[in-house]
């Protein structure tokens, strides 16, 4: 998926979030921070599925793992975990909201003291 594809901060989704920029991207997605339009001081993480490049068989099974998982996280409570609090499709891609945690991410972690033994 292209940069041009990417959302660009002051995209609204669902009507309610507002797009304040790219937290980080895959291969098959990306997850923006956004603002909640209904609750301003709320800062959330949306994480959005892309298939377009995945034939028809493949987007409904990709489709399906990331609803599985919307649907496991929305059950689990552990402060080491974001909190689920939307799941929604718009325009053909698929969005995850969940909470908003600052700080390193497990990557940047992994750079500056290595990797964990195995």
């Amino acid at each position: 998926m292209s940069d041009a594809t990417m959302l660009s901060p002051g995209t609204i989704l669902n009507q309610r979030y507002e797009v304040v920029g790219i937290l980080g991207r895959g291969g098959m997605g990306a997850v923006y921070r956004a603002r909640d339009l209904r609750l301003p001081a709320l800062t959330v993480a949306v994480k959005e599925l892309w298939t377009n490049d995945l034939s028809p068989t493949e987007q409904t099974e990709a489709w399906a793992r990331f609803e599985r998982e919307a649907q496991l996280l929305a059950t689990l409570h552990h402060p080491g975990l974001p909190r689920v609090s939307d799941f929604f499709t718009e325009h053909q891609r698929h969005y995850l909201v969940m909470d908003f945690i600052d700080g390193q991410t497990v990557e940047a972690i992994v750079e500056q003291r290595g990797s964990l033994p195995t």
